[in-house]
């Protein structure tokens, strides 16, 4: 039975090999090259390659909180309340004490009065980022958090090809995270790194003995199995954790393994290509729901932000209740049809072990969590298949 992904990080064959054939070539520069390219197009004055996108967050929280880069120990950490949770993991990992801002559902950004709280109560690192290529307004976030001296860590995951007023997702905080795993929208199967602006650029990573084969081998299997025809069997081995939302606990620190560096490299021009396609995606999905009157009454799309151009990593939507939700999921799943992240990052057992301070009011946070879905908009969706959801709809 064809089933379509929920979402799908583009891979071309031709960069898969170019990248094997670099490593073979003994250069070296993999990771010196990939560094060189980050800091020029997200203008930052350093780049630490990680291997993963959590770790470059828990190094930034590391710094920024603890005083690893000498801004002052122990500062009190505020989290979005709705994120992947892997937000939790770097947390946890750097040993910080946190607090817990507010999402608005409509647009999937911070709750200014939730954050203006949050830097009230003593905060002095903000964590904020995309969901779904949904991008911030930056103007008021940086203001408010240049007010108070705060530290602004921008988490653009899944911020490609998103931007705001001209400028990049990625290119906004004192740091910036970036990850290339499975599910972005520029993938290289593992990895991450962290862009550091201004004076805070004294970070020491581990050195890794991997040369990314593992990845190498696994990009080779999202090019095959990661299309409608076969995206069912994948599916099926529960090892693989495809749809599922997992807490992943913390783990080593390592730098960017050299393959890993020169597939990142290789193919940042298809990901790159791949963001207009979503775009026109998210066209088509807006012109059905004017055309599906009935569907607007269950649902609110989510709709980015003044000067905002969005990368459209999925589609998001609420909405009126759980139920609902579970209902159009159980209808919509082959067509890609999928659920956001099903707790509140403050709902999640391991945040008891960060949390400080007063506790905030997330009840934005706990409507996406029991509403939110995501509509597919990646290369490998089809007029046929934006077509049958429309069915489903109401």
């Amino acid at each position: 039975m064809r089933m379509q992904l929920p979402a799908y990080s583009p891979v071309e064959p031709t960069a898969l090999v170019g990248a094997l054939v670099d490593m073979l070539r003994g250069s070296g520069g993999q990771t010196s090259r990939l560094s060189e390219y980050l800091a020029t197009r997200f203008d930052a004055s350093k780049v630490v390659l990680t291997g993963s996108g959590t770790q470059a967050l828990q190094l930034a929280l590391t710094a920024t909180a603890r005083g690893d880069g000498g801004l002052g120990d122990n500062r009190l950490v505020a989290l979005p309340a709705y994120s992947c949770y892997d937000v939790v993991t770097a947390a946890v990992g750097a040993g910080v004490r946190a607090t817990f801002y507010d999402i608005e559902p409509a647009t999937l950004t911070p709750n200014r009065e939730s954050v203006t709280e949050v830097l009230r109560q003593g905060a002095g690192v903000v964590v904020a980022g995309n969901l779904y290529g949904f991008p911030l307004d930056w103007g008021w976030l940086i203001e408010e958090c240049g007010r108070v001296g705060a530290v602004l860590i921008e988490d653009a995951a899944q911020g490609l090809g998103s931007g705001w007023r001209g400028k990049s997702s990625g290119s906004f905080g004192d740091y910036s995270i970036l990850s290339f795993g499975r599910g972005k929208g520029w993938t290289a199967g593992e990895g991450g790194a962290l862009l550091i602006r201004g004076a805070y650029d004294e970070i020491h990573v581990p050195s890794t003995t991997r040369v990314g084969i593992s990845a190498w081998a696994a990009l080779w299997g999202l090019w095959l199995m990661g299309r409608p025809a076969l995206y069912r069997f994948p599916t099926m081995v529960p090892g693989l954790g495809l749809g599922e939302t997992r807490y992943r606990p913390p783990g080593r620190i390592e730098k960017m393994a050299p393959l890993v560096a020169a597939l990142t490299y290789q193919l940042a021009a298809t990901a790159a290509r791949n963001v207009e396609i979503r775009r026109a995606w998210a066209v088509r999905w807006t012109e059905l729901f004017a055309e599906h009157k009935d569907a607007t009454r269950q649902w609110a799309l989510c709709a980015p932000t003044e000067e905002a151009e969005c990368g459209y990593l999925r589609y998001p939507g609420c909405l009126r209740s759980e139920r609902e939700r579970e209902s159009f999921l159980l209808r919509g799943r082959r067509y890609g049809v999928a659920s956001g992240y099903p707790k509140s990052l403050p709902a999640l057992p391991q945040s008891r072990r960060i949390v400080a301070g007063h506790h905030m009011d997330t009840t934005g946070a706990e409507v996406l969590a029991r509403t939110l879905v995501t509509l597919p908009t990646h290369p490998r969706m089809t007029e046929h298949d934006l077509r049958s959801l429309a069915a489903k709809l109401v």
